[in-house]
């Protein structure tokens, strides 16, 4: 086995995480990357191919980067991708990074990718795979109620966020040879788990308007001004705007709107998977109002009863209440025309059922 391998920073740009040990042991390689689907277990990739594969992960693009902004807006066709390693005899997999992440957080597209630097792609990557890990299937209203040993540890506070947050970073130190930040500078490190912790922290929708308002009044408004004024005047303030983004307090906003906008982008998925996690989460919601009403529980979500929940209502409700304002800002900032236009096409397919009177995710076969 490898000694623990540990992220670095190449002269050339390159972030990867790499064994220090170069034994001829033949290696297969596992890349995570969109279209395909595994689960992922904090900082370990579960398969059936495989047992928990560790160890070497690479961050990089596969075009030469450096710190300029101006050589990133050029290389801005580049791929970027995350690749591990591992030391097994078992056939290849290919997993993806928290799948439903990977369409809000496309890190080579501008102005996003001028508007992180390296280790922000790194936190970025890191925190969408362990956002939700060891997730209970229950949420922190539930936890609450209950008294559970999570809500208790967290003050009843974002329980299941900090536990996620917290437990990868265990997950790191409880065996060195799985710890990829070992030998990192202390530093960067201290840098590079906050980014982490603060997005991962950020998933929790107590204060989503309040993350959402932050990144339209700091960002998107004062941005606009200044299009708006440049076209006035007939010319541009390209610098202008770039400071907007770059500065250290907005870099944290664009984070934290970014893996927000991908920890409830089903809405934005094409119909099938659309529907298809639509069923899954709402499932999950109908068995916490059962194990609710069988405890004797405040019931949290009263619309989730199996009995009779409509799904599509539910749908439209979520995507008029929390979706539609919070990516029509980050459209307004990353232009993804081909997620909004998912967002339209899904919308527009759960009304329909909903006018149908049809509580389920398709609608009844013809007669």
């Amino acid at each position: 086995m490898g000694c623990a391998p540990s992220i670095h920073v190449s002269q050339s740009g390159v972030i990867y995480c790499r064994d220090s040990d170069e034994s001829n042991s033949p290696h297969q390689t596992t890349t995570i990357s969109q279209g395909t689907a595994a689960t992922l277990h904090g900082l370990f990739i579960k398969t059936d191919a495989a047992d928990t594969i560790p160890s070497v992960i690479t961050y990089q693009n596969r075009l030469s980067r450096t710190n300029s902004h101006r050589d990133r807006r050029e290389n801005s066709g580049g791929h970027f991708c995350i690749e591990a390693e591992t030391q097994t005899n078992h056939t290849s997999v290919k997993v993806s990074a928290t799948e439903e992440c990977v369409g809000p957080m496309r890190l080579t597209q501008e102005p996003i990718q001028s508007s992180l630097d390296q280790l922000d792609e790194v936190a970025a990557l890191i925190a969408a795979t362990v956002h939700d890990v060891d997730h209970p299937g229950r949420t922190n209203s539930f936890l609450c109620n209950a008294g559970s040993e999570l809500a208790v540890l967290y003050n009843d506070t974002a329980v299941l966020e900090s536990h996620h947050a917290a437990l990868a970073f265990q997950l790191t130190v409880k065996d060195s040879k799985n710890n990829i930040f070992k030998n990192i500078d202390r530093t960067q490190f201290r840098t590079l788990r906050q980014a982490i912790i603060d997005m991962v922290l950020a998933t929790e929708m107590t204060r989503h308007f309040e993350h959402v308002n932050k990144f339209v009044n700091s960002i998107n408004k004062p941005m606009a001004a200044i299009e708006e004024s440049s076209s006035n005047s007939e010319g541009s303030d390209c610098e202008g705007q770039a400071s907007i983004r770059n500065s250290p307090e907005n870099r944290l906003l664009i984070k934290r709107m970014m893996i927000k906008c991908a920890d409830v982008a089903n809405p934005c998925r094409p119909l099938e998977l659309c529907i298809e996690w639509a069923g899954r989460i709402s499932e999950e919601y109908f068995a916490q109002t059962d194990e609710e009403k069988r405890q004797g529980l405040p019931v949290v979500m009263p619309v989730f009863d199996r009995n009779t929940c409509s799904v599509p209502k539910s749908q439209i409700s979520f995507i008029d209440y929390f979706i539609t304002d919070m990516f029509n800002a980050w459209d307004a900032f990353a232009s993804l025309p081909g997620l909004m236009e998912h967002l339209s096409e899904n919308y527009k397919y759960w009304k329909s059922l909903d006018e149908m009177k049809c509580k389920s995710l398709r609608p009844p076969p013809p007669p």
